[in-house]
């Protein structure tokens, strides 16, 4: 298995970065904040006993988001994630684009803790798609502002791309 690095200031360091010494494009196909639930039911009571309260929905903020990550012009993983973010104004800078969910740590000036959830190899399924056989794993990056839970699929061929004739 390759292997992928978590720079200190948050950067990930693709295996196309190590093999091609070429750019990884990251092209977001989706990054939706969640929106905060009702804090009240119809008989006005709290639907979570009590205890939420709007405030808590501008400190603390959820995003589902889905890129795909490039080496010359193929795509060779796509991740899924989810993103928990407990600062305010972390979660401005998101919302007003100005820091894109990836540059956070490096915003943070923080290494992020990394762990291990599951990995493994993707099953022949009856949808085939371009991950089939290729590697998966799931993991998180935590720190005091942020969690991501991160799901990377991974093409077989994955560290054999080479640039086409349109790249050299």
């Amino acid at each position: 298995l390759a292997v992928t690095a978590i720079l200190s200031n948050g950067v990930k360091l693709l295996p196309g970065n190590l093999a091609f010494s070429s750019p990884v494009h990251v092209h977001v196909d989706s990054c939706v904040r969640r929106h905060a639930p009702d804090v009240n039911t119809e008989d006005g009571n709290s639907s979570f006993n009590n205890t939420c309260t709007q405030s808590h929905y501008e400190t603390h903020a959820v995003w589902d988001r889905v890129v795909r990550i490039s080496v010359h012009g193929t795509t060779i993983c796509r991740a899924t994630s989810i993103i928990h973010v407990h600062s305010s104004p972390c979660i401005r800078l998101i919302e007003e684009g100005r820091v894109g969910l990836g540059q956070l740590f490096r915003y943070l000036n923080k290494l992020p803790t990394f762990s291990l959830i599951e990995a493994g190899r993707a099953e022949p399924s009856k949808l085939q798609t371009e991950f089939e056989g290729g590697i998966w794993r799931t993991y998180e990056l935590q720190c005091e502002e942020m969690l991501c839970i991160i799901h990377e699929e991974f093409r077989r061929d994955a560290w054999n791309i080479s640039p086409s004739d349109d790249f050299k």
